[in-house]
């Protein structure tokens, strides 16, 4: 991880290392201040806060059946250097069944 990544380098390294299946590495990106609000998930959306959160999470999903590939990313730059918006599908497979999805 380069110390002097942009949020859009952050933003795009976590998607590609998502579509490779880096789970156990993924956590690194964030800083323990970093917090990541999941606004659609199921049953209610959820928060984490701080990279051992992120780190749980991202061990817990690496569990799962699930092979997740980003299609069609678009970040968008705010007002905050610090502070992207990015948009993206995915394209996924339960590895256990081989039914595809599209997020």
């Amino acid at each position: 991880m380069p110390i002097t990544a942009s949020p859009r380098q952050v933003v795009e390294a976590l998607m590609q290392g998502i579509s490779d299946g880096a789970w156990k590495e993924l956590h690194a990106w964030f800083s323990n201040a970093a917090v990541v609000r999941y606004p659609f998930a199921l049953p209610v959306p959820t928060q984490l806060e701080g990279q051992e959160a992120i780190q749980k999470y991202f061990a817990a999903v690496a569990k799962m059946p699930l092979k997740l590939q980003m299609r069609n990313m678009v970040v968008h730059e705010t007002s905050d250097p610090e502070v992207v918006v990015a948009e993206w599908n995915y394209d996924g497979l339960v590895t256990t069944t081989g039914r595809a999805f599209r997020v």
